[in-house]
């Protein structure tokens, strides 16, 4: 890494898997777990209700998604790495995101 115009060189970047959901507020993350090789949980608590998002990395490039709400309705989403392209002014759905340029670090918080 090197400092350039007062910046950090290379700067990160994400390719996120899937569009980004509206942010969570009051969120609190309760637990990060790696359930088994490539599987993941992660426990966030809105108010007194606590969400589940379990999340798989499969070899063929597929992330499986399991959203669990606090009373145990699931909802199943499968993605495939790489295939959301960046670019222009809209996200995956063709939503144009508010901003304009630099809106791609809106979201931070996006709903798991």
């Amino acid at each position: 890494m090197t400092e350039r115009g007062g910046q950090v060189e290379p700067q990160a970047s994400a390719a996120p898997v899937r569009p980004a959901l509206p942010p969570l507020r009051g969120a609190t993350v309760m637990g990060f777990s790696n359930r088994a090789d490539r599987e993941f949980q992660l426990d966030v608590r809105v108010g007194k209700a606590t969400n589940v998002v379990r999340y798989a990395v499969r070899t063929n490039g597929t992330v499986d998604f399991e959203f669990v709400d606090a009373r145990g309705n699931v909802r199943r989403e499968s993605h495939v790495l790489g295939a959301r392209k960046g670019g222009g002014n809209g996200d995956a759905c063709g939503r144009r995101r508010r901003g304009g340029r630099g809106a791609g670090t809106q979201g931070k918080e996006g709903r798991p």
